[in-house]
This record gives C-alpha cells, sequence and structure tokens, in this order.
C-alpha cells in the first residue's frame, strides 16, 4: 500500500533576527514544491492499487463463476436418480471401491473386485 507523503518542516523554522532566515524559507518553498509532486506520485500509486484489486475481484468473481458453471456440470451427472455429487467424502474406501447403480436405480458403493467374483461365480454356476 502506497504511504502518504510528508515533510519535515524543522531545518526551515527561523528565530527572531535569524540571519538565515531568506534560505530557509527558500528551503521551505523547495521542499513544498517537492512535496507537490510526492502526492501527484501518491495519488497515481492509489489510482494503480485500486485498479489492480478491482482487477483482483473481477477474476476471483469469474473463477467463482466457472467453479459453479463446472459444480452444476457435475450435478447434471447421474447413475439412476443420484448424481455423483450426493456421495459423501469418504464412502469409496477399500481399494476396488466405486459408486454404481443398485437394483432400483439408486446410488449404492460397489467393489470391482467383489463384483467380478460374483459374476465369475454365476458364469462357473451356469455350466
Amino acid at each position: 500500500m502506497a504511504d502518504f507523503p510528508t515533510i519535515d518542516f524543522g531545518p526551515f523554522e527561523w528565530e527572531t533576527l535569524d540571519q538565515n532566515y531568506i534560505v530557509k524559507w527558500n528551503g521551505k518553498l523547495v521542499a513544498l514544491n517537492d512535496l507537490q509532486a510526492n502526492i501527484a506520485a501518491f495519488g497515481a500509486e492509489v489510482t494503480a492499487e485500486k485498479q489492480a484489486a478491482a482487477d483482483s475481484a473481477q477474476a476471483a468473481g469469474e473463477s467463482a463463476q466457472e467453479a459453479r458453471g463446472y459444480r452444476d456440470q457435475t450435478q447434471a451427472i447421474a447413475v439412476g436418480d443420484v448424481s455423483i455429487t450426493d456421495l459423501q467424502p469418504g464412502t469409496l474406501t477399500a481399494p476396488g471401491d466405486y459408486a454404481g447403480p443398485d437394483g432400483s436405480g439408486g446410488l449404492m458403493k460397489r467393489n470391482i473386485l467383489d463384483d467380478t467374483l460374483a459374476r465369475s461365480h454365476a458364469i462357473a454356476l451356469s455350466f
């Protein structure tokens, strides 16, 4: 964040019957001119920071909108009547677990090894 410019007028103060008051007065005027230029630069810095903050906020808003779009697309993917985003974290715990349909079209946890063994057993019994 830009810091507002300041000036120390201490070196330019004069006392009664000060022989260097003209030099000090001229120094004070030069310092005031420098301060004015520094204030102008400060204003430009603040404007640039304000624009950068606005750009950042706009980018964050666009990212949030994009994330909502992905969320909506993901929720549209479903097994039966249950969207895949209805799965709770941690439901697929064992190696080979996956989400699949149950007999009524709902979503359930399945396991590839168990499904393969059951299918192999069913095929073996049919001979």
